[in-house]
């Protein structure tokens, strides 16, 4: 099934997209990933920050190939494959625009870009990981005075996260650019999937995984992938036409300077590329704010860093038909989710559906990146359904919930003792809070919680109750140590005040509202408790 090669590497043709094969680790053509991609398991998370332009580049080829819609959708899904005959023709029509080195028009790239002034820097501004700049990782063996040669694979792998990812602030000028100033250009965002809290839906292979990836809607006039365009030095501000071309947006210029023999690229030209005033409402791929009083009603939510997925589960999931007592201003989530519950694709309640959670977080007004934040995470397809499933839904977010007033209650604690004992509080950013530390003992609790539903959703109530007996377990293993180690004089305690009055606060106090507090936390749990005692 692979097509004919072609001079020079092409990612259309060449082997040049890692992916894990039924024997391993290997790579792949762009025409194989989609051709072969239900032999696929799917692509390598060796670098997981090129996952996501990656699988944006093959729905956008989906997208642009086979025109799915929301009628359709169900039938391409069904064949289990894509038809190899469309995805030849388009590319062998395309070929050229495929090409990496290609002299007019290499993929993704502006033929012959040059910096204003200088000569081309090296390779280290396509590896975020390397120091360039401000932008100093730690533990980086490399600075951006030596040479990298990267081979077409990984330029590839540099080229697609630079243009979905890449720091903010000044980039090198280009020739032909009537914004350069000093040979340099200023005020440049992040890549647009930096400004993302990024949700990317995985199958059971990766022809799956491409099929959840592909936003539906009508088609818009004029839209198509940015590879089909002649990009030159000059860039705009403006918004994208449609889907196509959003899913692979030219945030920067860029051309890859390859050695004389064409094996390895040994510099990089990264200029300004096209900017956005908005993320456009159809951006697939991350969760929604609400905002108030901006030009627009949603922003992207990001990851937080040091968090963990499974405690953005209500932005994960649509909760409007539960009672309002329970829904709350969670925000919207990521547009692939809702199409997975409203259009098209039916899943089934039992599909072992995954979803890669993805982020980076910026400092020094991004320009410098300071953490990545990966995550996987099981979701329950029967918690997107509603008539006959809300129990899963509702469970869901008792999870996230109480897990939420776990984490106040223990900090809350903490904070009780300090003030007891005569010390100040810990501000919410610095110093150890237990309730944060927590979190991460119920992270395979919660995740054995959803794949469970996944197998068995209507064992729901039981999955609840029994996450709720290891989150009281995990609570009173922070908990007791505290109280345990508390110095003799939070015996007789202190006098507090609380509002207008005072009252002195003893230890006994501080146990009092932490019992209470995780009585809240867990009401199943209790009131099964309180259930037995009453049948005895």
């Amino acid at each position: 099934m692979t097509m004919p090669m072609q001079a020079g590497p092409n990612v259309a043709t060449d082997p040049l997209i890692p992916v894990l094969g039924p024997d391993g680790l290997t790579h792949v053509s762009l025409a194989d990933a989609l051709i072969d991609g239900h032999r696929l398991k799917g692509l390598s998370l060796e670098q997981p920050l090129a996952v996501l332009p990656i699988v944006r580049i093959m729905a956008a080829l989906v997208l642009r190939v086979f025109q799915p819609t929301t009628g359709n959708i169900q039938r391409l899904w069904d064949a289990g494959q894509f038809s190899a005959d469309p995805v030849r023709r388009y590319l062998v029509e395309c070929r050229d625009r495929f090409e990496l080195f290609h002299p007019d028009h290499p993929f993704l790239q502006v033929g012959g870009l040059l910096p204003a002034s200088g000569p081309p820097k090296g390779t280290s501004g396509l590896l975020l990981q390397v120091a360039t700049g401000n932008n100093v990782p730690l533990f980086s063996p490399y600075t951006e005075a030596d040479t990298i040669p990267l081979s077409p694979a990984d330029a590839l792998l540099g080229l697609l996260v630079t243009l979905g990812w890449d720091t903010a602030g000044i980039k090198t000028g280009a020739a032909g650019d009537p914004r350069v100033s000093g040979g340099k250009t200023a005020g440049n965002p992040t890549g647009p999937l930096g400004q993302l809290g990024a949700v990317l839906p995985l199958g059971r292979n990766l022809f799956e995984t491409i099929l959840l990836n592909v936003p539906l809607g009508p088609q818009v006039d004029g839209d198509r992938p940015t590879w089909e365009r002649d990009l030159s030095p000059v860039w705009e501000v403006r918004q994208p036409i449609g889907p196509m071309e959003w899913l692979t947006w030219p945030s920067r210029r860029v051309r890859l300077v390859p050695d004389p023999t064409g094996e390895s690229v040994v510099a990089a030209v990264i200029a300004a590329g096209d900017r956005v005033s908005f993320t456009p409402m159809f951006e697939p791929h991350t969760r929604w704010r609400a905002t108030k009083g901006d030009v627009v009603a949603q922003r992207p939510r990001r990851w937080p860093p040091g968090t963990q997925a499974w405690r953005g589960l209500d932005t994960l999931l649509t909760l409007a038909h539960l009672d309002s007592d329970v829904a709350h201003d969670a925000g919207a989530p990521p547009r692939l989710i809702d199409q997975l519950r409203d259009e098209g694709l039916v899943l089934d309640p039992s599909y072992p559906l995954n979803l890669l959670c993805l982020g980076v977080a910026y400092g020094n007004m991004s320009a410098v990146v300071e953490d990545v934040f990966v995550d996987t995470l099981p979701l329950p397809v029967a918690a997107l359904r509603g008539q006959g499933h809300e129990g899963v839904a509702e469970a869901i977010h008792n999870v996230t919930a109480s897990a939420e007033k776990v984490r106040r209650s223990l900090n809350g604690l903490a904070d009780n003792l300090r003030t007891i004992a005569g010390a100040p509080k810990l501000p919410w950013d610095a110093g150890v809070h237990p309730g944060n530390d927590a979190m991460a003992l119920l992270t395979q609790p919660t995740r054995r919680f959803l794949a469970g539903l996944q197998r068995e959703p209507h064992r729901y109530g039981e999955g609840l109750l029994a996450w709720q007996q290891v989150a009281e377990q995990v609570a009173w293993s922070f908990a007791q140590p505290m109280l345990d180690q508390a110095p003799p004089q939070t015996f007789v305690g202190r006098e507090v005040k609380t509002g207008a009055t005072e009252r002195r606060v003893r230890l006994a106090d501080c146990e009092a509202w932490f019992r209470k507090g995780l009585h809240d936390a867990l009401p199943a749990l209790y009131q099964s408790r309180t259930q037995q005692r009453e049948e005895r």
